[in-house]
């Protein structure tokens, strides 16, 4: 079994392109997005609540899921909200790693 990071990158690899009801180009945009902390390249629908997701989840609200729902699937809205968050963490993960590798 891989390292920690070498799981982490084959989970990632997965959500960004396995089959799902979000096209996998979309996913990985998403995922950008959220990691990098810019949606402005995203569709109008989905920028505010990857930004959301990935700056302050705890924020996320019912009428923003309600928004999405009305013009995306359900699985589509649960895609985009892993996805998100997944990118959110992929940075905040690669910032410890860099904040360790500084340590020593």
């Amino acid at each position: 079994m891989g390292s920690r990071a070498d799981r982490w990158d084959t989970f990632v690899e997965h959500l960004r392109s396995a089959p799902a009801a979000l096209p996998a180009d979309l996913r990985r945009s998403i995922f950008e997005a959220a990691s990098e902390g810019d949606v402005s390249t995203l569709p109008e629908d989905l920028a505010p609540f990857v930004d959301t997701v990935a700056r302050h989840a705890y924020r996320v609200t019912d009428e923003q899921v309600a928004t999405l729902t009305a013009g995306r699937s359900q699985d589509e809205v649960f895609e985009t909200t892993v996805v998100a968050a997944a990118g959110a963490a992929d940075h905040r993960l690669r910032a410890a790693l860099r904040a360790m590798e500084d340590q020593t």
